[in-house]
Formats: structure tokens, C-alpha cells, sequence
């Protein structure tokens, strides 16, 4: 019997429930990062669980995806993750925010800026949006994004803020992999989420 704590063992259902859990979680170690807590205003520290792969990037993309920071080769980096757009999805790798000890002054902003197509029926332009590329950027003023329309359609561009530059950190705005869909008279729809 493969038991995690041999202790408690794994005879009820429970049990091996628990157990399978904490060996699960056993495989992603924990990265410490500080990001702004929602409710309060203020930084707080947090931990998210990612695995490395055999190159160095996150095997496990879903968790912390856009939202974990740490330092790697002298450089702070935010975990990738995975953006889609209509049927089409593109694995985000981990993205190069600033060196350290050169961060950004405070309100420096990172984003993505996922190019797509809207849809044309008939003449008249519905629901839907095609993605055709996603590039991270930054700087201190943010793109502004650009709707698709019935004369226009393609080559439009959804911006998708990742964070800020505040106190010498990187405060993420949001955690979880980017779903984008566009609706006339919506504008775009951001979804987040693992």
C-alpha cells in the first residue's frame, strides 16, 4: 500500500483522498511573491504553487498564471500562461518584466496586447473574435485597445493590463489564464481564470 503518512494510513476513502491531494501538491513548489490585496489596498505576501519544467519554464502554467513573480538570471519575470481567442489558444512563456536593481519608476505598466479578427455576417458584424497574435509590452502609458468593425474587421487589439510597477515591486492586477471574446455594442469581454 502506498501510503503518504504511514501513521494515519489510507484505509477510508477520505483518507486516500487526502493523501492523493497532498501528493499532488507535493510536486509544485511554493514561489513567494508580493502582490496588492484587493480588499485592503495594501502588499501582502502569497504563494504560488508552480513545478519547473526541464528548460527552466513552469510545467504547470495554470497555477499562478500572470501572477507569479520571481527572479530568475538577474531579471524579475511573470509566470506565463495561456490566452484565448476564439478557437484558437497560444501559451504565453514566462515574461521578462525589468533587471533587478533597474525596476521601472512607479505606475511603469505591463500588458498584453492580443491581436485578432472580428466577424462579419452578411454585412453586418456579431459576436465573435478570432486571435491572430499576442505580444507583452510595457511602459507608462498603456495601448489603447481597438474594436472591430463592420468596415474594419481585422487586425483589431484587446489590451489585457498584467500589473504595475509601485515601490520597487510588481504588483500583478489579476491571477489566471486570459479568455477574450469580443460582442457589438459589449465591447470586449475579459475572462480570468485557471
Amino acid at each position: 500500500m502506498d501510503s503518504l503518512n504511514p501513521g494515519i494510513g489510507e484505509r477510508t476513502k477520505q483518507d486516500r483522498r487526502m493523501a492523493d491531494a497532498e501528493r499532488f501538491l507535493g510536486r509544485y513548489p511554493a514561489r513567494r511573491i508580493i502582490a496588492k490585496d484587493a480588499n485592503t489596498g495594501k502588499n501582502r505576501e502569497f504563494y504560488v504553487l508552480a513545478r519547473p519544467g526541464p528548460n527552466g519554464e513552469d510545467e504547470s502554467i495554470e497555477l499562478g498564471a500572470f501572477f507569479g513573480v520571481f527572479r530568475e538570471d538577474g531579471k524579475w519575470m511573470l509566470q506565463g500562461g495561456q490566452v484565448t481567442g476564439g478557437s484558437k489558444t497560444e501559451t504565453v512563456k514566462n515574461i521578462e518584466l525589468a533587471k533587478t536593481g533597474s525596476e521601472p519608476a512607479d505606475g511603469h505598466q505591463h500588458w498584453l496586447e492580443i491581436t485578432g479578427n472580428g466577424t462579419v455576417v452578411q454585412g453586418r458584424l456579431v459576436a465573435g473574435f478570432t486571435m491572430t497574435a499576442v505580444k507583452d509590452a510595457k511602459g507608462a502609458t498603456i495601448t489603447q485597445p481597438t474594436l472591430p468593425t463592420k468596415a474594419s474587421p481585422n487586425g483589431r487589439k484587446c489590451v489585457v493590463l498584467l500589473g504595475i510597477w509601485n515601490s520597487g515591486r510588481f504588483q500583478p492586477s489579476q491571477t489566471g489564464n486570459i479568455a477574450v471574446s469580443f460582442c457589438p455594442g459589449a465591447g470586449y469581454t475579459v475572462s480570468r481564470g485557471s
